[in-house]
C-alpha cells in the first residue's frame, strides 16, 4: 500500500516523513493552474476553482447570485479591494476569492446568504490509444503472394485528474480506476523518506505548513507514533531509531561520537535485501550517510549526495 508516515519523538525533537509517491506528477503549463485549464468555462480543482472566470451566475440549489459590488441583501467583505485579483468586480459571477472548497457566491434571497455554484471541474485530456500496424508482403516461388501483417497496441493513459491535484489526491481513487486498459504512472512505487532534525511533531500538526499539508493528503499518517522515549536529546541515538525502529538499549547507540556501533539493520539495507531496489541519499549531516548507511553495507545505496 503507499502511505505517508510521519514519526516523530518529542524528547529527540525529531520527525520522519516517509512517503510512496508516483514517480511523475503532470505539470501543468505555465500560467495553468492545472493540465486542461480553461478559466472560461471550467475551475480548477488544485486551486479550489479559484481560477474560474467564467459567467455562471447561478447556485447549484438555484439561487441567483448577488452582484459583489452590492451590499444587499447581504453585506459582506469579499471585495476586490480586500481580495485582489480573485475575479470579482461588478457582476454576480461565481467565483471562489477566499479558500472555499469550490466556486459559490452570496445569493439576491435574504433567506440564503451564499451557496456553492455547479462549476465544472477542469479535467485533463485522455490519451488515446495508438495503434501501429505493419505488413509485409511475400512472393514464393509458386508465385503465390503471401501477405502478413503484424499489429502492435500501445496502452493509453489512465485519465487520473488526481495527479494533477496535491491538495485533493487520493492514492486509493488512482488506483481503483487503474486496470489491464490502460497504464498509470503509479505502477512503480517509490518512497519518499524525509528528516529533519530538531522539528518537533507536534509543532507540526498546529502550524500550516501547505507544503507538509500536501503530503499528508497522499497517505495515511501519525504525529504520535513513540519509536524512542529513553536516551539524551542528541541526534545519533534518535537517528538511529528513526532508521531502525528500536530504542537505544538495542541499536546501542547512545551519543555521536559511537555512531559506527549501530547494532540493528537499517530499513534501507532491509528494503535492499528483501525488494533489491535503488535507494538514493542527500545528507547535510554526513554521519547518517557515513557512519549508518555505508558503514552497515557500503552496497545499500546506489547513489548518495553529501551537501
Amino acid at each position: 500500500a503507499r502511505r505517508l508516515i510521519i514519526i516523530s519523538n518529542t524528547t529527540m525533537k525529531l520527525s520522519t516523513y516517509a512517503l510512496l509517491l508516483p514517480p511523475l506528477l503532470a505539470t501543468p503549463a505555465a500560467g495553468q493552474a492545472c493540465i486542461g485549464s480553461n478559466p472560461d468555462t471550467c475551475g480548477c480543482d488544485a486551486v479550489k476553482q479559484n481560477d474560474y472566470r467564467g459567467d455562471i451566475s447561478t447556485t447549484e440549489l438555484g439561487y441567483t447570485c448577488m452582484n459583489w459590488e452590492s451590499q444587499s441583501p447581504h453585506s459582506h467583505s469579499r471585495t476586490v479591494a480586500n481580495y485582489p485579483g480573485m475575479g470579482l468586480g461588478n457582476h454576480n459571477y461565481c467565483r471562489n476569492p477566499d479558500g472555499e472548497p469550490r466556486a459559490w457566491c452570496y445569493t439576491t434571497d435574504p433567506n440564503k446568504r451564499w451557496s456553492y455554484c455547479d462549476v465544472p471541474s477542469c479535467t485533463p485530456p485522455t490519451t488515446t490509444t495508438t495503434t501501429t500496424t505493419s505488413t509485409t508482403t511475400t512472393t514464393t516461388t509458386t508465385g503465390t503472394t503471401v501477405a502478413s501483417t503484424t499489429t502492435s497496441t500501445q496502452l493509453p493513459t489512465c485519465n487520473t485528474p488526481e495527479l494533477t491535484d496535491l491538495d485533493e489526491l487520493d492514492l486509493r481513487t488512482v488506483l481503483k480506476d487503474a486496470n489491464s486498459n490502460c497504464e498509470t504512472a503509479l505502477s512503480k512505487k517509490k518512497v519518499l523518506l524525509i528528516g529533519i532534525d530538531g522539528l518537533r511533531a507536534d509543532v507540526v500538526g498546529m502550524t500550516p505548513l501547505p507544503h507538509i499539508a500536501r503530503l499528508k493528503n497522499m497517505g495515511t499518517h501519525s504525529f504520535w507514533a513513540d519509536v524512542q522515549s529513553t536516551a539524551s536529546a542528541v541526534s545519533g541515538p534518535g537517528w538511529a531509531s528513526m532508521f531502525t525502529g528500536v530504542e537505544p538499549s538495542k541499536h546501542k547507540v547512545d551519543g555521536n561520537g559511537d555512531l559506527t556501533d549501530l547494532a540493528s539493520p537499517t530499513v534501507f539495507k532491509a528494503v535492499k535485501d528483501a525488494f533489491d531496489m535503488k535507494i538514493a541519499a542527500s545528507v547535510s549531516w554526513h554521519p547518517l550517510v557515513n557512519d549508518f548507511i555505508d558503514n552497515e553495507d557500503d552496497t545499500t545505496l546506489d547513489d548518495s549526495f553529501l551537501a
